[in-house]
């Protein structure tokens, strides 16, 4: 199974699912793609939404790759003591520690009405390209395939980033979270 970054869908995971001969299932997270939003802005929430559609699947065990927000994601679905066989393959963000850049757009004047823009600017090749490299890779462009993906559907995609950021924050501030948790 995998789950894909932020402003990205399902779709991300085309060519890995296409590569590779075991069965593979991709999700929207909550708020991304054709999925529903999230019911709570917490990992665990989105957690347990992957866990209802793997139920709907019939999935009894699966395998685990995430990447960024997927990688958060993923963790959270390990967390649960849930049907993952092995070790997950993750590259995650934002829940084994505070981010300040989802901190400042979500506690700060000017970041709310950054999150406010921020539709309008991924439907903009330039914005999003530049949003992106800020926000998700570190100063690396995006492939021109998540671009084109990110600025198609820029107005619906605005409400799941910001839940996203929401969870994130939540997360890397939590006491009991995977930043705090003594390592065994």
């Amino acid at each position: 199974m995998t789950l894909h970054r932020l402003f990205d869908c399902s779709l991300g995971w085309k060519h890995v699912a296409a590569a590779t001969v075991r069965p593979c299932v991709a999700f929207d997270l909550p708020g991304f793609g054709a999925s529903a939003m999230p019911v709570e802005n917490r990992f665990r929430s989105y957690a347990q939404d992957i866990l209802s559609g793997l139920d709907l699947l019939g999935v009894e065990s699966f395998s685990l790759v995430g990447h960024s927000l997927g990688g958060a994601v993923a963790a959270s679905l390990v967390g649960t003591g849930s049907r993952t066989r092995g070790e997950p393959h993750v590259a995650r963000a934002g829940c084994f520690g505070r981010v300040w850049l989802p901190e400042l757009l979500e506690r700060s004047g000017p970041g709310r009405l950054a999150r406010r823009c921020m539709p309008p600017a991924l439907a903009n090749p330039l914005s999003a390209a530049g949003i992106y490299m800020a926000v998700v890779a570190h100063g690396h462009p995006p492939e021109r395939q998540l671009l084109t993906r990110v600025m198609r559907r820029a107005f619906s995609a605005g409400p799941g980033a910001a839940a996203a950021n929401e969870a994130i924050v939540a997360a890397g501030s939590d006491p009991a979270g995977f930043a705090y948790r003594a390592v065994s």
